[in-house]
Formats: structure tokens, sequence, C-alpha cells
């Protein structure tokens, strides 16, 4: 663990992931972005790497598995709003995306591009998933999340 990661925090979080949500969960807690800098994100992502990498890979084994070959796993990272208020999440351009495809770092407003800038220097490539449904539906919305490159 990095030394410099150990003095920011007092006690390091508990970082896991919900595999039912394919969710990041931190102290048994989800993210919500707006909450958190995009330096804590990256804390969590770093403190829960192994984890992180660990589903990741399971993740991918089970969609070879089952013939899938070409599917990539991603996981939920951060909420970045409730479905109802994606305006404050996207560009107008991103508005007008028809596609998650189409959903790259320029479609997203330019307070939560630093968040996206953290998955790509953890090295994770970072995906935004509008109207996502959890079984729990307190948790929908437009979530932030990252996939193996």
């Amino acid at each position: 663990m990095d030394k410099e990661l150990e003095k920011r925090w007092q006690q390091l979080p508990k970082v896991e992931v919900e595999r039912s949500e394919s969710m990041l969960v931190v102290n048994d807690r989800f993210v919500s972005l707006p909450d958190i800098t995009p330096e804590v994100l990256s804390d969590y992502i770093e403190i829960g790497h192994d984890t992180i990498h660990s589903y990741l890979s399971e993740m991918r084994k089970s969609y070879r598995y089952w013939g899938e070959p070409k599917m990539r796993s991603s996981l939920l990272i951060g909420r970045l709003a409730l479905s109802t208020n994606e305006e404050t999440v996207f560009t107008p351009e991103g508005l007008q995306a028809k596609s998650e495809d189409a959903l790259v770092v320029d479609t997203v407003v330019q307070e939560y591009r630093e968040y996206w800038s953290v998955i790509t220097q953890s090295l994770y490539v970072p995906v935004v998933r509008r109207n996502v449904t959890l079984h729990n539906s307190n948790l929908d919305g437009t979530w932030l999340s990252m996939r193996r490159p």
C-alpha cells in the first residue's frame, strides 16, 4: 500500500464489491460522486484495487464460459445522478446521445470529468451507464462505471 495513501487516512475504508448489483461499496455504502472528491475516488480505487481486479477478471471468465467472449462487464463506481436529473450530468450533446457508446468524456459536464480521469489514470476504461435499474430501486440512476481495457 502506498505510504502517502496511509498518511491521508487515519483508518482505511473497507472497499468491497456488491456482487448482486455489480457495484463498488465503501464502508457498506454505495458511492455518490457528488458527495466525494475525485481524490477520494482515486483512493477508493487504489485501496480496492485487488478486489476490483479480481471481480472484473471473474466476470470476464464467466462471460467466456457462457459463450459471450466479446461482452465486457463493468463495475458501477459511483452514481452521478438520479435518472430524472441527467441534465446535471451531461452536456447538450450528451443528453442527445442515442447510445452509451456515444457517451465520452466531452459529453459529461466539466464537474464530472475529473472522476472520468481518475478511472483513466487507474488504467481502467470509464463508462457512463444511464437509466440503470438495480434490485434496490433507491440506487437507480446514471452511474459512472469502469471496465477492463
